[in-house]
């Protein structure tokens, strides 16, 4: 299995477990943390180096632009 660090930014919980079952179905093996503010994408992308950030396009308050 290959492991990736993964930044979700998604506001509902089960839609970011279904994502990492799918990396998992894919063989991928996920180190991962959901995130859904502003604030909180800002900070984990200042802690910590992510291989791959999958977000929501429409979130409260943001926008995948």
């Amino acid at each position: 299995m290959k492991d990736i660090k993964v930044l979700i930014v998604e506001d509902a919980h089960d839609d970011a477990e279904l994502i990492i079952l799918e990396l998992s179905r894919q063989g991928i093996n996920a180190d991962w943390k959901r995130v859904e503010t502003c604030d909180s994408i800002i900070s984990e992308l200042k802690d910590r180096q992510w291989d791959i950030i999958i977000s929501d396009f429409s979130l409260p308050g943001l926008t995948g632009f």
